[in-house]
C-alpha cells in the first residue's frame, strides 16, 4: 500500500469504533479510509484489486471528525453494499426530509441501514492519518485527491466529469450498478415530478392516491412520456406508502417500517424505488417486491442486467441528480 513519504495517502493501519477513537489526538490532520480485502471489494460491488482507497479527508481536530466517521456510514457507500444484497437499503437518503437543513434524524429503518454499514466499515475499512503536515491540511488533502482515486470524494481525478459516486469502479459489476440507477430512476420520476417525465392522468381527481401517466421503454427504464409506452400509476403520499410497507415487511422490520417520527417521506421513498418493476420484462406485483426488498430477498434485485448507454445514460444521470442525498 501505498505511504505518506512516497507521495500516496496514509496508509490504512487502524479499525475504527467508538471505542478506541478516544486515544486519537486534537490535532489537525488528512485521514484516508481503505478497503484491504478482495472479499469486502465483493461485499460492496467495488472493482479490485484491493487496496482501494476509499476516502481522503481533512480535519482540524483528528478524534472528532474519526468519531464522527464511527458513528455515521457514507450513505454512498450504503448503497454500493445494498446493491449487492449485503444489507438493507437506504433509500430514506433520498427522500424528501421535510427539515430545513441535512441534519434531519433518520427514521428506525434507515437506522437499521445504517447499523449494518457501521458495523461492515468496523470490520472492513481501515484507516492512516498524518496529523499537522508541513503544507497544512488544505493544500496536502487537494494534492491527495488530485494525484489519485478515491471513490467517495466528490472531485476524484480519472472519474469522468458529474459521474456519481455509486457510478464508479464498476468493473464486473455492471448489474449491480444498473439496479441501483434503476431504482434510483423511478424514485426520481415518482418523489421529484420532472416535467416531461409525469403527467397528470386523464382520470386524475385531488386525492391521497393521486393518480399520473408515466412512461417506459420495453425494458422498464423510464423514459419521458413522449417516448415510451406510457402506463397510469398513483404517486402515494408516506402516510399511504407506509400502511402498504407495514403491511409486508418481515416481523422484525415492521416497528422500524412504521416509523414515521421524523417527519421524513421515508416510505414514499421506498414505494418509488420498486413501482419499476411492473414494467420490467419479467414483472413483479409491486407488493411483491417491496415485501422481496425489506427481506434482501433474491427477488428484490431485478432489473434490466445493463446500464444504458449513451445520451440515455446522461439523460438519467440528469433525471437523477436533484435527489436530495445524491453523493453525501
Amino acid at each position: 500500500m501505498s505511504s505518506l513519504g512516497s507521495g500516496g495517502p496514509p496508509p490504512g493501519q487502524h479499525r475504527l469504533n467508538l471505542e478506541n477513537v478516544g486515544g486519537l489526538p486534537n490535532r489537525p490532520a488528512v485521514y484516508a479510509a481503505w478497503i484491504v480485502d478482495q472479499a469486502a471489494l465483493s461485499e460492496a460491488g467495488i472493482e479490485g484489486p484491493a487496496p482501494v482507497l476509499m476516502y481522503v479527508g481533512k480535519t482540524s481536530c483528528l478524534k472528532r471528525r474519526l468519531r464522527r466517521h464511527a458513528q455515521w456510514p457514507w450513505w454512498n457507500l450504503i448503497d454500493l453494499l445494498a446493491s449487492r444484497g449485503t444489507l438493507l437499503p437506504a433509500w430514506w437518503s433520498y427522500a424528501d426530509k421535510n427539515i430545513t437543513g441535512s441534519t434531519a434524524a433518520p427514521p428506525l429503518l434507515a437506522t437499521t441501514s445504517m447499523s449494518q454499514a457501521r458495523a461492515w466499515q468496523e470490520k472492513n475499512l481501515r484507516w492512516g492519518w498524518v496529523t499537522d503536515p508541513s503544507m497544512g491540511v488544505g493544500p496536502l488533502e487537494s494534492r491527495l485527491i488530485k494525484a489519485h482515486r478515491p471513490l467517495l470524494d466528490r472531485s476524484g481525478q480519472g472519474y469522468p466529469a458529474r459521474l456519481p459516486v455509486q457510478l464508479r469502479r464498476i468493473g464486473p459489476y455492471e448489474k449491480e450498478r444498473a439496479w441501483w440507477l434503476f431504482h434510483a430512476s423511478w424514485l426520481a420520476v415518482l418523489t421529484l415530478k420532472p416535467i416531461r417525465w409525469v403527467a397528470k392522468a386523464p382520470s386524475y381527481r385531488p386525492a391521497f392516491w393521486e393518480s399520473y401517466a408515466i412512461a417506459c421503454d420495453d425494458d422498464g427504464w423510464p423514459v419521458p412520456l413522449t417516448e415510451g409506452t406510457v402506463h397510469e400509476t398513483m404517486i402515494l403520499d408516506d402516510w399511504s406508502a407506509r400502511e402498504i410497507l407495514v403491511e409486508v415487511a418481515p416481523t422484525e422490520l415492521v416497528d422500524a417500517v412504521a416509523d414515521s417520527s421524523t417527519g421524513s417521506d421515508e416510505a414514499a421513498a421506498w414505494w418509488a424505488a420498486y413501482v419499476g418493476h411492473r414494467f420490467l420484462r419479467d414483472s413483479q406485483p409491486h407488493e411483491d417486491a417491496l415485501r422481496a426488498a425489506l427481506a434482501c430477498g433474491a427477488s428484490a434485485y431485478r432489473a434490466p442486467r445493463k446500464l444504458p448507454s449513451g445520451p440515455k445514460l446522461d439523460e438519467l444521470l440528469d433525471l437523477v441528480r436533484p435527489l436530495p442525498g445524491l453523493n453525501k
